[in-house]
């Protein structure tokens, strides 16, 4: 079974389906988040079905085949389901403004348009997936939005409308302006399911809370334009009262609640057929590559961790940083299902006859490996990188990926073509990560032709393969590398906890490992021996390094990592309750990582003007209330159990008791937090349906502030030529006077002069400014910064 987390938000505002989840007391309704996660699974459920991806029997058992064992890719596909499905449910606020975007006040076919444009501007955003990703889901919330809030499923039932939204069908006609459709009842709020009376054409309400006036009927008319209705809704109390929304499943917020369901399965099959419909889904638009990009659907292969090392003299430093990441790489992964099926390692130098290349199929053999390399030679600064680079490529399995690590050009530059065919042969793309010192040292020995051509090889080779180059110095090697390692071969740890040991503390801490968790990894940083801490198992006997599925090693910076693999079969470790025991009395950093399927990513929302929760952007505000929301992929029947805030030592500061809901397909837990005045991370406690605890302390450290940064702008596309202006509005939240700078910049120059603005507020004080925006060519990026400046003290 795979689990996954993911974020949530809860609103109390309705003017669709609910965005996100609804209120404990209406459980059994369906939201946006639902319907695009359903109908979003089925579409690729079926496209690999039938693009035979698998060997399974049917559509709907097509991705337990695909991604059978593979946690980590399944874990992929679903975060970018549900960046898709978080656009969607901010669009709903976004979008407020405009009623077409909703199917509101019989504007069905400027929605129908909408979309329409919405999928010609996809392929525009193919160079940033992130950005496509966001555009599908708004086209996406007017596509759902139509079975809530029109009358379609009152005629239809839950069979979707495949001509809306698609170029060149025509629409079955909509009520104009002047025709009634619906009864005026006798109560606002309930009986109204009898209300509408056309069933020939298309409506939709209108919604006063959704920037369009439902027009007035004389007092005694007995027919007039729907509402949508619910408590939300005042246009209910106008003729003709009630109105028309399927949304929930609560007659007061819902007036043909009865159709709810309907509405979401229509929903869910217009949300499948949006992607793959023979003629007209967007899969047709994107193309297979850019589709199953957008989705990470690919499958976990048979493949190599390729490294080629330059060991030359200059690189006594970054060999220390390659070392040391790959022993943390190995030991994440050992024994897990995310583990390499080999590793290749290729050490060149200067001459070409220092080239070995060797494969091991034991991580700890890599690491043993890598423990003996020994800097030496390479007089002039090239080394024969390409020699290199090519016994890598041979000893690696095809769709590898070699990473290359120099400091110095490539010596045997002219044997390019040579590597970029061996490497694309099987289909391996090179990264190279080029710390500059070596060059930058010597390249005046070299000739001026030599020079430009030896500066492009490593560039050229990335271009033609596939791959990147990162630039860096020595300073920075070791950061950049554990980057490019994460890009490259993903480990997708989980975070258990970490924490500061503090020296006056004696007690054993407590491991909690859950039977979901393949590899557990310890890293331990303060200590000077491998011995200082002990791993205890249940019965409180130490664990024995090395043994069966167990290792300890200490790197060069004295961190002293155990790795515990295949947890479940060791001998006597079973999920449970286990210990760490100091030996030595120290001040120790803990990190505490496994391999799991259980996977945590969150997220905080804060309230609009409103009412709804919308996607926190930038940092919280320290003293201002958020809700924070955690979901649990496929742990139906568990239980949320706690919430923890986590300060940068590791000890909970805060505890709540979250709300959750469990639905067939995940568990959610939500909670509203305060924001302290330091920074802090949120652990989270779960039991399975067995009762087991589960334990997740999230990545994310959120650092709060004491500013507020409030970009006024539309979500809009900006014709090119015209100008925009974005205002801004900058709270000092503090209690002291502070000076501020807020900038704004994009990646085409599109903005006007001038592009900073400084402001001094005392506490509380709230400013306005705003900057000029003229695009003139193609999509920009737009950045605003806010920077403090100085800072006062109030004269008491």
């Amino acid at each position: 079974m795979m689990y996954v987390l993911a974020i949530l938000a809860v609103t109390s505002s309705v003017w669709a389906f609910y965005p996100r989840q609804p209120p404990p007391e209406d459980w059994k309704t369906k939201t946006h988040f639902d319907i695009t996660l359903i109908g979003t699974l089925q579409a690729i459920s079926t496209y690999v079905f039938k693009d035979n991806m698998t060997n399974a029997k049917s559509e709907s058992s097509a991705l337990d085949e695909f991604f059978i064992n593979d946690y980590n890719g399944w874990t992929s596909m679903l975060t970018t389901i549900n960046t898709v499905r978080e656009s969607v449910a901010d669009t709903q606020e976004k979008k407020r403004g405009i009623p077409y975007v909703h199917c509101h006040a019989d504007l069905i076919k400027l929605a129908h348009t909408h979309v329409i444009a919405c999928r010609d501007r996809l392929l525009s955003r193919k160079d940033d997936i992130n950005e496509l990703q966001k555009l599908i889901g708004e086209c996406l919330y007017t596509i759902q939005s139509f079975y809530s809030n029109t009358n379609w499923v009152e005629m239809f039932g839950k069979i979707p409308y495949l001509d809306f939204g698609i170029k060149g069908t025509q629409l079955m006609r909509v009520a104009r302006s002047d025709e009634d459709t619906c009864l005026d009842m006798k109560d606002s709020l309930v009986s109204c399911k009898d209300n509408l009376f056309v069933t020939n054409m298309l409506t939709s309400g209108f919604h006063h809370g959704r920037a369009n006036r439902k027009p007035a009927r004389p007092k005694n008319a007995l027919k007039g334009k729907c509402s949508h209705g619910g408590l939300n809704d005042d246009s209910r109390n106008l003729i003709a009262k009630c109105g028309i929304n399927k949304e929930t499943t609560v007659e007061a917020l819902s007036p043909h609640y009865h159709l709810h369901h309907q509405a979401y399965e229509a929903a869910v099959e217009a949300t499948k057929q949006f992607f793959i419909a023979e003629d007209t889904g967007i899969l047709n638009i994107l193309g297979d590559e850019l589709f199953k990009t957008v989705f990470q659907i690919k499958q976990r292969t048979q493949v190599s961790l390729s490294f080629a090392v330059d060991f030359s003299g200059s690189m006594a430093g970054e060999i220390a940083a390659v070392k040391e990441q790959i022993i943390q790489l190995v030991t994440s992964t050992i024994g897990s299902n995310n583990e390499p099926t080999d590793y290749v390692l290729s050490l060149f130098n200067d001459p070409v006859n220092l080239t070995e290349g060797f494969v091991y199929t034991s991580g700890q053999d890599m690491i043993d490996k890598i423990a003996t390399i020994v800097v030496s030679g390479g007089g002039d600064c090239p080394e024969f990188a390409a020699a290199g680079i090519l016994k890598a490529i041979e000893l690696s399995k095809p769709r590898s990926t070699v990473i290359v690590f120099t400091d110095a050009d490539a010596k045997d530059f002219d044997r390019l073509q040579e590597v970029t065919d061996a490497a694309m042969a099987k289909h391996i793309p090179i990264t190279s990560v080029l710390s500059s010192q070596c060059s930058s040292r010597k390249r005046r020995d070299i000739l001026v032709r030599k020079r430009r051509e030896t500066q492009l090889f490593y560039q050229r080779l990335s271009e033609s393969t596939g791959g990147t180059v990162y630039s860096t110095d020595k300073d920075n090697f070791g950061s950049v590398l554990t980057e490019v390692v994460e890009v490259v071969f993903p480990t997708s740890e989980v975070l258990i906890e970490t924490y500061e040991w503090q020296d006056n503390e004696v007690e054993n801490k407590l491991i909690n490992v859950d039977g979901s968790i393949q590899l557990l990894k310890i890293s331990i940083k303060g200590g000077s021996d491998e011995r200082d801490i002990d791993f205890l198992y249940q019965n409180g006997t130490a664990i024995t390094f090395p043994s069966t599925g167990a290792s300890r090693v200490i790197t060069s910076n004295n961190e002293v990592i155990m790795s515990i693999q295949s947890i479940l079969f060791i001998s006597n470790l079973t999920h449970g309750a286990y210990f760490l025991r100091k030996n030595i009395n120290h001040t120790y950093v803990i990190n505490i990582t496994a391999q799991s399927s259980i996977k945590v990513v969150d997220g905080m929302y804060e309230k609009s003007t409103s009412g709804s929760l919308v996607t926190l952007k930038g940092s919280p505000v320290s003293g201002n209330n958020y809700t924070y929301f955690v979901v649990v992929f496929n742990m139906v029947n568990g239980t949320c159990n706690n919430l923890y805030m986590v300060n940068s030592s590791g000890y909970n500061m805060v505890s709540y008791t979250p709300d959750s809901r469990s639905s067939e397909y995940d568990m959610l837990c939500s909670t509203d937090i305060v924001i302290p005045d330091y920074a802090f991370q949120m652990k989270l406690n779960v039991s399975n349906v067995f009762g087991d605890p589960v334990v997740r302390t999230v990545r994310s450290v959120y650092r709060p502030t004491s500013v507020e940064l409030n970009v006024i702008a539309s979500s809009d596309d900006v014709p090119i030529g015209n100008e925009r202006v974005v205002t801004y509005e900058v709270t000092n939240t503090g209690a002291i006077i502070d000076s501020y700078i807020v900038q704004i910049s994009d990646d085409h120059s599109y903005v006007l002069a001038p592009d900073s603005m400084n402001h001094t507020l005392g506490p509380g004080e709230k400013t306005e400014g705003n900057f000029t925006l003229l695009p003139n060519s193609t999509i920009g990026l737009l950045y605003v910064m806010l920077i403090k400046k100085k800072i006062y003290v109030l004269n008491t």
